[in-house]
């Protein structure tokens, strides 16, 4: 799972490279790749129906 945060606000931009203010514990790794993947995958973020 990759959350990719779209922005045009510099101080939002700057916030949002901000990721490494915090740590999974081993119990959230293992949820983590518990969940099922189901391969969905965008390349262009615009093309995307939310």
């Amino acid at each position: 799972m990759l959350p990719l945060p779209k922005s045009t606000h510099q101080e939002r931009m700057a916030q949002n490279t901000d990721i490494f203010d915090f740590e999974l514990t081993d119990s959230e790794m293992t949820q983590i790749s518990a969940l099922e993947n189901l391969g969905g995958q965008c390349m262009v973020p615009d093309d995307v129906d939310f």
